[in-house]
């Protein structure tokens, strides 16, 4: 994946939570009203850094793939 894939796919996670935040409000509202409580809350998502992991992700496949060349020469 390139960094312009991480960034296209950042951006559409992105747009899914924007989605998904008033259907999961109203579900826990719906929630709290039937169990008697009412409080404030706020959805709180992880950060998404697609570019990080992808980064982690190609060093640690260069380390695995500098390995098995060493162990095939030596």
């Amino acid at each position: 994946m390139s960094n312009q894939q991480a960034d296209i796919l950042n951006n559409e996670l992105e747009g899914y939570r924007r989605l998904l935040n008033p259907v999961i409000k109203k579900i826990c509202d719906i929630y709290l009203k039937l169990n008697g409580l009412y409080c404030d809350y706020e959805i709180t998502w992880n950060k998404l850094n697609l570019k990080d992991k992808l980064q982690i992700a190609n060093a640690r496949l260069s380390n695995a793939r500098a390995e098995k060349i060493e162990r095939n020469s030596g």
